[in-house]
């Protein structure tokens, strides 16, 4: 798939302007949050990413990463959501909202809340280790 290969580079040059220096397909992989092992195999023509890694892609690279792979977006909006899950969500939101609405922004405190309540919920967080990787 010719096309997603040369999104790719492409959106690795912009990125490596944006940096204001060269980088490596290695960077941009772990930018990208993927080994450069599946990097390269997407570059060189050897597969594409699952839906599920396009996900992933979007967070970095937008939404048009869909249509470079040849796929539709994907409908991934709260409503979109089984009731049950949705239903959660909102729940949850609602509750953190209320819980936090006194406490300062990235304390302790605040930081315990979230985590008693996701507890409460069942929900895991799941860090972006490309993100901690250029703080």
């Amino acid at each position: 798939m010719k096309a997603f290969e040369d999104y790719l580079h492409k959106k690795m040059f912009e990125r490596g302007v944006e940096l204001g220096r060269f980088i490596t397909a290695r960077e941009f992989a772990e930018w990208l949050g993927f080994s450069a092992t599946t990097y390269s195999s997407w570059v060189n023509g050897g597969s594409v990413p699952s839906l599920e890694n396009l996900i992933k892609l979007s967070s970095r690279l937008g939404d048009e990463v869909y249509e470079a792979a040849g796929y539709q977006r994907p409908d991934i909006s709260p409503y979109s959501l089984p009731d049950g899950l949705r239903s959660k969500l909102e729940s949850f939101v609602s509750e953190l909202s209320e819980a936090v609405k006194d406490v300062p922004d990235g304390s302790p405190e605040q930081a315990r809340i979230v985590k008693s309540l996701m507890d409460k919920f069942g929900l895991t967080l799941i860090e972006n280790k490309a993100d901690e990787a250029t703080k």
